[in-house]
């Protein structure tokens, strides 16, 4: 009850946690799957679907609705010249994906998708590009025997909803109701769901990362979400959501950097971190990047980066 009263505070009030969770520190438990989850409509050549329950909590146990909210699978060795994943998410299905040379990222965009109330709520999520000539290798998983080249994909780790279970809320994400969910999926994925179902006002910030970093990044998310490959982890609005992972893998590739300050009788100079409180609230984004020294630039709006889908194949 003390936790919940606490989280509640937090999130009225914006109180941040002082640090952030995932796995080792409380939200992370034993994997969950039960037939009586499983989806109707699986192929039977899908080798790496997995019926997901809550893992915890008063609804542990509950299915949950991984139907286009699969957590991406790591099928190789991350330092394999060819690193590998499947539950790639493009055009409604599930493809495995072939990533080539690692020196072919051009540039990690932190998008952030903003929702009702706009000043608040927000998701956010990492778009890696590559150069022109470069492109991923999709091949469906569906036994179709289709396959497919793409040029940007997306990291993601969202909430992740029961079965019958309505919509997001973020009070509820505080209150152990979501899962976890971390998703790889196309551009294409993105723009459809952030320009064209829901037309959101979104921006996209430029990381100001060199090649090693943009690959630290890259492989640093990979691992992460790997780890949830079972849906072992739950969802939390403060300590366990979309923004916290994603600057705990920054965190690891660039640490937030210090500050000259004068302390002691003698005004010596020492060296603080620098802090940014709200870093918490996705809607931050922003600031947050600035604060740490990694903003290079706006990019232009997906809506406006982009006409349509179909011009992200063009581009």
């Amino acid at each position: 009850m003390k936790k919940l009263i606490y989280k509640t505070i937090s999130l009225v009030c914006f109180i941040p946690s002082l640090g952030f969770s995932a796995g080792a520190d409380g939200n992370t438990y034993q994997a969950m799957s039960s037939s009586e989850c499983k989806l109707s409509n699986i192929s039977i050549y899908d080798k790496y679907y997995l019926p997901a329950q809550m893992p915890a909590g008063k609804f542990k146990g509950e299915c949950l609705n991984v139907e286009k909210m699969r957590n991406l699978v790591l099928l190789s060795n991350i330092n394999s010249p060819k690193i590998q994943i499947a539950n790639f998410f493009h055009n409604n299905k599930y493809w495995v994906v072939t990533f080539p040379e690692l020196k072919n990222v051009t540039r990690a965009i932190l998008q952030v998708e903003y929702f009702p109330p706009e000043w608040l709520a927000a998701h956010t999520q990492i778009r890696f590009d590559l150069e022109e000539g470069s492109s991923i290798k999709l091949m469906a998983q569906d036994g179709s025997g289709d396959t497919l080249e793409l040029r940007n994909f997306v990291f993601s780790f969202e909430a992740v909803r029961r079965i019958g279970f309505p919509k997001y809320d973020l009070i509820k994400g505080a209150m152990s109701h979501f899962g976890m969910a971390a998703r790889a999926f196309s551009l294409q994925t993105a723009y459809e769901k952030i320009v064209e179902i829901q037309k959101h006002k979104n921006d996209q910030i430029i990381l100001d990362y060199n090649q090693d970093q943009r690959v630290s990044l890259f492989k640093k998310l990979l691992i992460s979400a790997n780890a949830n490959k079972n849906h072992t982890e739950m969802y939390d609005t403060i300590e366990n959501n979309c923004t916290t992972k994603l600057y705990e893998a920054i965190e690891s590739v660039s640490p937030m950097p210090t500050r000259l300050v004068k302390a002691g009788p003698k005004g010596n100079k020492i060296n603080v971190r620098r802090t940014h409180l709200l870093s918490f609230l996705p809607s931050t984004a922003v600031t947050h990047i600035k604060i740490r020294e990694l903003f290079q630039a706006l990019a232009p709006s997906l809506e406006t980066e982009f006409s349509s889908i179909g011009d992200i194949y063009q581009k």
